[in-house]
């Protein structure tokens, strides 16, 4: 699947790249789409109460999680990763902080509903971002050197000149973990996975818990996807490394090249937390951008790391079917869909989480159908001699009948389900079966049938009323990003 430079404008791209979040005065961090004059029944266990009750209840548990963790080990700047499963148990709580630390892919309460992360860390109003702007050669090139250079008894090296390559390191696995494709070139050209062990395995102390604690994160979510064999694309996989869009923005500094700052490394101005679009009660909450040659690029805010939402769950979770987003990185910021990219989002063992349906210009278009009710998604040409990881992810829902998430992104594949702007969650369907289907050039596919789940929302009352005239009319200023992005 080739690297797309992600999340630049906000219109339609190819399958799977919209959508994403604002939040609602009913739950922080998600977006709810308005609701029609039709009275909606809430189930009593869905009601916003006890919602309210569950994610308190969610937040101590994980806050007492953080502070034992802290307590035990060198982790004041230990970073965080999505949020654990949302349980009134301490076990279910630490799930997560666990599942960092093992080798196993998998994540054991993936049929949990997440949490939103604690609030213990700095205002991220009053912390610089840095983004990684350098290339995938680049950035194995900061790691090695960062596990060089920390090694004890070094003496060519400063103190300072040592938080540089940190903090190269830290925006490297950022990008890596939220940003990036993974492609087969990045474990067999430049040999990422050595270069992830080797901080990984590493006991030098210059190299902080949290950098390897990401390196441990990066490393089993590339081991899952399989580094990308067989996904879409990897027939004409080509050359992954040219540089991430660099910043142009006078007040925005580019790649770094040395001396005093960190290479790969661009530092852009953080969204006033009062902001209306992009502060933290704007739609574009979690998201920062800057301005580069090739138009507005948004990336995940760093800073806002423990408000991300682990999009690992089985069922809807915190979800309620109409809640809306502008992307579908503001999607991934709030646990509605795993990837920055791509449709789907699931593992081989556990099943699909999610799947987003969306784009103008589909090579599937063909053979994709959306009844609305019932689905018919395509994936997987049987010219690929490796069968990606999505394919075996449907396969496994067919066996194990657990709902799939399912959100749909504007453009035509939607056809008149879709909404006009952005990315919306539609409730969960159900895989029924697959088969072999051809298209008019005589290529074969595999197409999987998702059939929605009864008793949800109405799908018609939805479209109709998400997004809503507001949520439109934030969407539209989306582009005039926000002071210091010129």
């Amino acid at each position: 699947m080739p690297i797309l430079s992600d999340d630049r404008e906000p219109r339609g791209s190819s399958r799977g790249s919209h959508g994403n979040p604002r939040r609602s005065n009913r739950r922080p961090g998600l977006l709810n789409a308005g609701v029609s004059s039709r009275r909606r029944v809430i189930p009593p266990m869905r009601s916003p109460q006890m919602r309210v009750n569950l994610l308190a209840a969610a937040q101590n548990v994980q806050a007492a999680a953080q502070n034992v963790q802290a307590s035990t080990a060198d982790s004041e700047d230990v970073r965080m990763e999505a949020p654990a499963a949302e349980n009134t148990t301490a076990q279910a709580s630490m799930a997560e902080v666990s599942d960092v630390t093992s080798n196993a892919p998998e994540h054991n309460a993936a049929s949990d509903p997440p949490s939103v992360g604690g609030t213990s860390d700095p205002d991220p109003a009053t912390q610089p971002i840095q983004i990684w702007t350098g290339s995938l050669s680049e950035g194995v090139r900061q790691v090695t050197m960062l596990v060089t250079k920390s090694k004890p008894g070094r003496t060519d090296v400063s103190t300072a000149q040592l938080t540089l390559y940190q903090e190269s390191t830290r925006a490297f696995f950022w990008w890596l973990e939220f940003d990036a494709v993974v492609r087969p070139s990045f474990r067999d050209v430049h040999h990422l996975d050595h270069a992830i062990r080797l901080i990984r395995d590493s006991t030098n102390p210059g190299i902080p818990a949290d950098i390897k604690q990401a390196a441990n994160t990066v490393y089993l979510k590339f081991e899952e996807e399989n580094w990308g064999q067989g996904d879409e694309g990897y027939a004409s996989d080509i050359s992954t490394d040219a540089a991430q869009s660099p910043v142009v923005s006078p007040r925005s500094p580019g790649r770094a090249s040395g001396g005093d700052r960190a290479v790969g490394v661009s530092v852009i101005p953080q969204p006033p937390v009062n902001h209306p679009i992009y502060g933290r009660a704007g739609i574009m909450h979690g998201i920062v951008c800057y301005r580069s040659r090739k138009g507005l690029t948004y990336k995940l805010n760093p800073g806002y790391r423990h408000e991300k939402v682990n999009a690992a769950f089985i069922g809807e979770g915190h979800l309620t079917p109409g809640d809306w987003w502008p992307l579908q990185l503001v999607a991934l910021f709030h646990g509605a869909h795993g990837r920055s990219q791509g449709g789907i989002y699931g593992s081989v063992t556990m099943g699909v989480y999610s799947i987003v349906i969306s784009g103008r210009s589909n090579k599937y278009h063909e053979i994709d159908e959306d009844d609305g009710e019932v689905l018919h998604y395509s994936t997987d040409n049987m010219g690929v001699a490796t069968t990606s990881v999505g394919t075996q992810a449907l396969d496994k829902s067919i066996e194990t009948r657990q709902p799939v998430r399912v959100l749909r992104g504007q453009g035509q594949t939607g056809g008149n389900w879709a909404p006009e702007f952005g990315i919306r969650y539609d409730g969960l369907y159900q895989v029924t079966g697959k088969r072999l289907v051809s298209t008019r050039n005589g290529e074969e596919w595999f197409r999987y049938t998702l059939r929605r789940q009864a008793g949800q929302r109405d799908l018609r009352e939805i479209v109709g009323s998400s997004p809503t005239l507001q949520q439109k009319n934030d969407y539209r200023r989306i582009r005039d990003a926000y002071p210091g992005v010129i």
